[in-house]
């Protein structure tokens, strides 16, 4: 496990405090984001709670310039560990990042942040004739941004 460099926390909250975001360091929290579906248990030193694509591009160039390890983690629900932050470091949660933006029907397009639950993106398609393709067994959890990295489509898809 990395150590975290000095002022990396602080960099963190400076990020946060001009965002909605939030910086989690409390044991509960590192705990709820150290495992996923594969039962394997990695505790991360750092969660960063992202709702801006701002604010994640400004978490990525700090771990960067910090070398500090980052884990992007859309909702855990995962069977291959992608979510779990291996060497430690910061675990960059997009579930906060849930707004479907726009949906336009006449160019077969939605807009949608990474934390955008399946269901509920299929939910907000369904009117206009449209639906989004990926449909694993957890789609009630799982979001639109973990689907996209872990290539993940399900049994029906």
């Amino acid at each position: 496990m990395v150590r975290l460099p000095e002022g990396f926390l602080a960099g963190l909250q400076a990020i946060a405090a001009g965002s909605s975001a939030r910086l989690l360091t409390d044991p509960a929290s590192l705990e709820a984001y150290a495992w996923d579906n594969t039962g394997i248990r990695l505790r991360p030193q750092a969660i960063f709670m992202a709702t801006t694509t701002a604010a994640v591009a400004k978490t990525l160039a700090l771990c960067q310039e910090m070398a500090v390890p980052v884990t992007p983690r859309g909702a855990g629900t995962g069977n291959v560990g992608g979510s779990l932050s291996l060497q430690g470091g910061l675990v960059l949660s997009t579930q906060r990042m849930n707004r479907i933006h726009e949906i336009r029907p006449q160019d077969r397009l939605a807009v949608v942040g990474p934390g955008v639950v399946n269901a509920d993106l299929q939910s907000a398609l369904q009117p206009h004739h449209l639906f989004w393709p990926p449909d694993p067994s957890s789609a009630r959890a799982c979001t639109v941004g973990g689907n996209i990295a872990m290539c993940a489509a399900g049994a029906n898809a």
